[in-house]
């Protein structure tokens, strides 16, 4: 399984925040832009050989 949840840090930072599984591995990161956070997720899933289905969640301030 390979699926990643984004969203974003409202109270915090204002980062971009992703958690989820790409393989038989918890992932979390950060990234100050959506796009970089996109990026680093695609290329934790090539190191194991895995396509990640990213999830973008609805930013509740903006919904």
């Amino acid at each position: 399984m390979a699926k990643v949840v984004i969203t974003r840090d409202n109270e915090g930072s204002g980062d971009w925040l992703a958690e989820g599984d790409i393989g038989e591995s918890a992932y979390f990161a950060n990234a100050a832009t959506l796009g970089e956070l996109e990026t680093l997720i695609r290329e934790a899933g090539e190191l194991v050989g895995v396509e990640p289905e990213i999830v973008i969640a609805p930013d509740p301030v903006t919904a």
